[in-house]
């Protein structure tokens, strides 16, 4: 019989369906077969446009309003093709892979979507997968994928009723348990043997635990050896100390539960514990080749830095010497320049010195000068006035020679006379005469002196 998501695809193809008219259908189509629906489908009896799935879980009461608006509720072709072309990656990836899905459903010779011979493009637009379609065919993808794969049955178990995260009821866990079957099957699980591994399978996956004193044997055809169900039992006995842990059949070795999971355990630890070895020496040499590595470029960059540094240093150095160099050149100017401004201050002071002493003594020359002039002068004058005096004086004497000889010639006349007197009067005469001209002679020589 069709299928509820096939009626409701066909309603929303008429151009006068609705959603009582979708939900009538539903109550005509299921409601006959009330022997073959009943476990599935059932009307509600207060309601014409619900109906009622019964689910494996519980049932489900679904309203029929708006079932085929929503099963239109499509993507125009135009913004489809619109949002292809996007310049946005994004958007042009999402708009193909929804493209890609739509496209097979509106090909699809089953739907009634699908147009005839060559019908006109408008009405194949017009003709739009509806969601049912979609969705149908992705379920039909879905379970091709399934049946290409293995199987795993995965029992989802609510931890609360609230369905908050980190929230966990352990009643209602339990009961869910139960009510699955889980504990049941964990029960018998573990009053029998659940794990069971073939025999050279089991070899070649825990041979390892024997170490290097036991190689699994070669597979010799179908059949096995006794030599690898002694490494079976070697390795049995090794890991498993408690032998009514485990059964060996003759093809494979059946475990009680949680038997294999230790087997598992002792496996990992080793491949663990001999991981850690391999990654101890690995790494030890990666730090051995890292450490020689960083060595020599620590040595490389010692060298290079010492290097560096040395060059600083010499560098430093000259700089240093070159300061002292221009600090004494500078210097020797500074004291050049300096003993150049004292030199022509000092030429300058001994300029005003010696002109100042030149001036004096050129004032001190014109003095003496004017001195030995005005003492010239006062020389002349005296010489002037001693020549002077000295005609006075020659004048003098002059005149006192003149008058002396006057008065020697008074005097000789007077001797004459007196002589003649004398001879006159006697010998007694002369003689007094001639000592009185002797005393007037010496007075006229100091006179004259």
């Amino acid at each position: 019989p069709i299928g509820i998501l096939a009626l409701l695809d066909e309603e929303s193809r008429l151009e006068q369906g609705s959603d009582r008219t979708f939900t009538e259908k539903l109550y005509v189509q299921f409601g006959s077969q009330q022997q073959a629906s009943a476990s599935y489908f059932r009307k509600p009896r207060f309601s014409n446009t619900a109906f009622t799935i019964r689910h494996y879980a519980h049932d489900v009461t679904y309203e029929g309003d708006g079932f085929l608006e929503k099963n239109k509720d499509t993507v125009p072709d135009e913004v489809l093709d619109l949002l292809c072309t996007s310049s946005f990656e994004f958007v042009g990836a999402l708009a193909s892979s929804h493209a890609a899905q739509v496209a097979p459903a509106k090909a699809s010779p089953g739907t009634p979507a699908a147009s005839v011979g060559g019908a006109p493009q408008h009405q194949q637009r017009r003709q739009a997968p509806t969601l049912t379609g979609v969705f149908k065919r992705s379920l039909a993808g879905l379970m091709a994928t399934l049946a290409e794969t293995e199987m795993h049955y995965i029992r989802c178990i609510k931890p609360n009723e609230a369905k908050r995260a980190w929230l966990f009821e352990a009643p209602m866990v339990l009961s869910q348990l139960r009510s699955c079957g889980v504990i049941e099957t964990i029960r018998i699980s573990k009053a029998g043997y659940p794990s069971r591994v073939p025999i050279r399978t089991f070899n070649a996956r825990y041979a390892v635990l024997l170490g290097d004193s036991a190689e699994p044997p070669a597979p010799d055809g179908d059949t096995l050896s006794a030599a690898e169900h002694a490494v079976c039992r070697q390795i049995l006995d090794a890991s498993l100390p408690d032998r009514a842990q485990y059964q060996v059949g003759l093809t494979k070795v059946f475990f009680r539960a949680g038997q294999w999971a230790i087997m598992e355990k002792k496996r990992s630890f080793l491949f663990e514990s001999s991981a850690v070895v391999m990654q101890r020496f690995c790494r030890g040499a990666l730090v051995r080749r890292s450490y020689r590595a960083m060595a020599a470029a620590a040595r490389t960059i010692q060298r290079w830095h010492r290097a560096r540094m040395l060059a600083r240093k010499h560098e430093l150095a000259r700089r240093l010497h070159a300061a002292r160099v221009i600090e004494r050149h500078y210097a020797q100017l500074l004291r050049r320049r300096r003993r150049a401004v004292e030199d022509r201050a000092a030429t300058v002071v001994q300029a005003h010195v010696r002109g100042f002493d030149a001036r004096r003594r050129v004032r001190r020359m014109r003095e003496g000068q004017q001195q030995l002039a005005a003492a010239r002068a006062r020389d002349q004058a005296d010489a002037a006035r001693r020549a002077a005096d000295e005609e006075r004086l020659f004048a003098e004497q002059a005149r006192r020679d003149a008058e002396s000889g006057r008065i020697r010639a008074a005097a000789q006349a007077a001797r004459a006379k007196a002589q003649a007197a004398e001879a006159a009067a006697g010998q007694v005469g002369p003689a007094h005469s001639r000592q009185r001209s002797t005393g007037a002679g010496s007075r006229d020589s100091a006179t004259y002196t």
